[in-house]
């Protein structure tokens, strides 16, 4: 599977935000970026997406972000519609990452 370049993902991202008047920050855009890249590798396909399982912590962690800030990227990107989230218990969710919107 083949996903867009970086700089059209950015595009698509605040694209999506502004449809869904949504403030999308950089961190935010970066944030998706990187954990996208982990899902690429270690997620598991489903109808939607991409599917991956980690705590808030580890995403910030990967992304190099706060648990507060990647908290924050991830309900703006939720509320934006490029991810799918279903929260399993306070600290773990599970995320997809939706395919239409990365695929090349």
């Amino acid at each position: 599977m083949k996903r867009i370049s970086n700089n059209d993902l950015f595009k698509r991202l605040q694209k999506a935000a502004s449809e869904h008047n949504v403030t999308l920050s950089y961190s935010a855009k970066l944030f998706y970026i990187r954990i996208l890249d982990y899902a690429l590798t270690h997620g598991e396909e489903t109808e939607d997406g991409l599917l991956i399982n980690l705590p808030v912590l580890k995403m910030g962690e990967m992304a190099e972000l706060s648990g507060r800030m990647a908290e924050k990227a991830l309900k703006s990107l939720s509320e934006s519609g490029v991810i799918l989230r279903n929260k399993i218990s306070t600290r773990l969710a599970t995320t997809v990452f939706v395919r239409s919107f990365y695929e090349a």
